[in-house]
């Protein structure tokens, strides 16, 4: 038999074959066709692209990764990943649902999400200060802030509450379930203030002014001996020969200058601390919005803060009946809006006070001013104090049944409606999360270990469109060690930077233990969360051929490059219609945690409702029983009657 390759060169040379069927039984023919196959594979290969794709499709059978995923080179010097499930179960205590009543200490839920089994399963991050970001549409709510207050509600920590309420929603779902756990829960309702809890900004101002002028009160002259008071601590040793001693605030005093020195000091320490209060107070009610000409809007919280302390001060006087009841804002608002006379009773309600008066320093700086000027500063001061025209509004402001003390004492939760189409209003939201801080910092304070007894939690929905709180990044550092959560929600990392600045907000988002990405559309805000989540390392392949030669030519090279763990695009697309409940979590020196919550509408746990609303007391403003006439208290002070003149005292 002739071989294979006779034939064929017999063909190429024109001479007759006749084919021989056998030929395809041989081995040699089948050896010879795979040959020619892979030769024609391989300059297929070699011609452009087609080795690229291979490698990228292939790229765990040439390289050794895995498919569809890169090729992460370890060791290097940016090596961020995402945290393992092991790694998260050993850094965030993992409970199930059944278990957290019997649970003691509760956390941020970084984790609810129900298992195969439809089993809860939840992991909390302990104490910490959060900032959430969320745009509106993105399923914060169902996915953070119902889970949250359900879990917080859940445990047997019984943390107290403090959340806006942009929509009233969160009280519908969440007031009957927390009083079904034994919570007393309050609603501040800025919506339908007749049907709200009362709370009275100006009330803390009040009783820290009463301390200022009480404290020199209680002294005690002695004429017996020291020694029969061995409990007293003596300042400055025995009283010599008989001499007469003084007592105070359980403290004995041989000389009575040191007393009346010690006195004085904590006399003026009540001022300062209730002065820097109110300013902050009236900060947040006047803030400054023409930074290029803030001027006016100075001036506006001048005469504000100065008619506050002229009403402190005649307090002081028991002619003049200025009651705790008196002191509110709309009573303030009543004196700065009177413009009879170009505002003849407020700047007779200033004179005859002393030139050393606080109240009578900061109202020279406006009501000396010329008459236009004048006007410009007043106009300001209307529209600062326009909200406590509403008579609602001033009844929800008139006394106060919100107590700091009962958020240490027991678990408590308070809900404040703010209507989103009242811009005004906000800025009383805020003034309230400012006098609460504060309150709580001193209930925490009185206590030996300086913190509160139980955590209370900040959820602060909505948070960017809340006006400035002064000082929040010295609140937001100090609350920490108070057991003081602050839970901000933002749409994005500029609206927090519009409120407070680049500096302030710098400074809360690194006091912030945890930072949570929902969803956002702002590329700057997904272009600094996917930074904060780091970068990998990755191996890199490029392929060259040289098509030409007999055998060819390929050459594979390979490279490092660095990449984000989640690309900006990727966060702009982590929630859809498609996959919702999902979240992306940096916390303080872990890697990030890619996470899942189950949105509270598809979860059977947690329990919604509105609480019975026969349970909130309505309440009837009297504008009568309250009102402070300044034509009065001038009359009594200056013997001037309504009309400016002075009295005849003869009579």
């Amino acid at each position: 038999m002739r071989s294979v390759g006779a034939m064929i060169t017999d063909t190429l040379n024109g001479k007759g074959y006749k084919l021989d069927l056998t030929l395809f039984l041989q081995w040699k023919t089948w050896a010879l066709g795979a040959v020619g196959a892979f030769f024609i594979f391989l300059i297929w290969v070699l011609s452009g692209s087609n080795l690229d794709s291979l490698l990228m499709e292939r790229s765990g059978t040439f390289l050794g990764s895995k498919k569809g995923k890169p090729d992460v080179v370890t060791g290097s010097l940016e090596n961020s990943r995402f945290l393992t499930e092991k790694e998260r179960d050993k850094y965030f205590p993992e409970h199930v649902y059944s278990e957290l009543s019997s649970v003691k200490k509760d956390g941020i839920p970084v984790r609810a999400v129900l298992d195969k089994k439809n089993v809860l399963q939840v992991n909390f991050l302990p104490g910490a200060h959060s900032l959430i970001i969320g745009a509106t549409g993105s399923g914060k709510t169902t996915t953070f802030i119902n889970p949250m207050i359900q879990l917080l509600g859940a445990t047997a920590a019984g943390s107290s509450m403090i959340m806006t309420d942009p929509k009233g929603e969160l009280f519908d779902l969440h007031s009957k379930f927390l009083v079904s756990r034994g919570y007393k829960v309050l609603l501040l309702d800025l919506r339908d203030t007749y049907s709200s809890s009362r709370w009275n900004p100006l009330e803390g101002i009040w009783d820290m002014y009463q301390e200022y002028i009480n404290a020199g009160k209680g002294i005690k002259f002695h004429k017996d001996s020291m020694s029969d008071y061995p409990d007293l601590k003596k300042m400055d040793g025995e009283a010599e020969g008989g001499k007469p001693w003084v007592e105070w605030q359980g403290k004995a005093y041989s000389d009575l200058t040191h007393c009346q020195d010690d006195v004085s000091v904590t006399r003026q320490k009540f001022f300062d601390e209730m002065y820097e209060d109110l300013n902050d107070l009236i900060s947040v009610i006047c803030p400054i919005e023409n930074e290029k000409d803030p001027v006016w809007e100075k001036g506006a919280r001048s005469i504000i803060m100065a008619t506050c302390l002229a009403m402190l001060e005649d307090s002081e006087d028991e002619r003049l009946n200025m009651t705790k009841d008196k002191f509110n804002f709309f009573n303030i608002s009543k004196a700065l809006t009177n413009s009879e006379d170009e505002f003849r009773a407020l700047k007779e309600y200033f004179e005859g006070r002393s030139k050393l008066s606080q109240a009578y320093t900061l109202s020279r700086q406006v009501l000396s001013a010329a008459d236009t000027t004048l006007s410009s500063y007043m106009s300001i001061t209307f529209d600062k104090l326009n909200m406590f025209n509403d008579r609602g509004l001033c009844g929800l402001t008139s006394a106060t049944d919100v107590q700091a003390e009962k958020f240490a004492d027991q678990p408590t939760a308070l809900f404040m409606k703010i209507p989103d189409e009242k811009d005004t209003r906000h800025g009383l939201a805020a003034v309230f999360i400012l006098c609460m801080y504060k309150a709580l910092i001193k209930v925490a304070s009185a206590r030996e270990d300086l913190s509160l007894p139980r955590n209370v939690y900040f959820i602060l929905d909505e948070f960017g469109n809340m006006p400035k709180i002064e000082k929040f990044d010295k609140m937001i550092t100090v609350g920490r060690s108070r057991k003081i959560w602050f839970n901000m929600v933002v749409q994005s990392y500029s609206q927090l930077n519009n409120v407070y600045g680049e500096k302030v907000a710098d400074i809360v988002k690194s006091n912030c233990g945890m930072k949570m990405f929902i969803g956002s559309n702002d590329i700057g805000t997904c272009e600094e969360f996917s930074k904060l989540c780091g970068n990998m390392t990755v191996r890199t392949n490029s392929t060259s051929s040289n098509v030409g030669s007999k055998a060819g030519e390929m050459n594979i090279s390979s490279q490092t490059q660095v990449r984000p763990l989640i690309y900006p695009s990727e966060l702009q697309m982590l929630n859809n219609k498609e996959s919702t409940g999902n979240a992306i979590i940096v916390t303080f020196g872990n890697y990030p945690l890619r996470t899942k919550y189950t949105p509270s509408y598809l979860c059977p746990y947690y329990k919604m409702g509105r609480m019975n609303m026969d349970e909130l007391r309505s309440h009837m403003f009297r504008a009568d029983e309250v009102y402070y006439d300044l034509d009065e208290r001038n009359e009594i002070i200056l013997g001037k009657s309504e009309n400016g003149d002075d009295m005849d005292q003869s009579a």
